[in-house]
């Protein structure tokens, strides 16, 4: 969404907004919270499977990083 003056002026796609939804995508990943997002894009489907997409990049990223830091502390314990 665009947005002048403090007002809501245009939809726009996710790619060309002013939201960052890696950065969301990662908070949510990190609270798990129960909750439903609703897009107003104008580019639904294009814009869900692009969100979901993003998703499953970092919560990828965040498992790969607690599984590394997991062998890390197995291998200390095992010298």
């Amino acid at each position: 969404m665009e947005h002048s003056e403090g007002e809501e002026r245009k939809l726009t796609p996710l790619k060309k907004g002013d939201l960052r939804f890696e950065t969301l995508a990662d908070a949510l990943t990190e609270i798990s919270p129960d909750i439903t997002i609703i897009s107003c894009s104008p580019l639904l489907e294009h814009d869900a499977m692009y969100m979901r997409i993003i998703e499953e990049r970092v919560f990828s990223k965040k498992v790969a990083k607690n599984l590394k830091e997991i062998r890390k502390q197995a291998a200390k314990t095992e010298e």
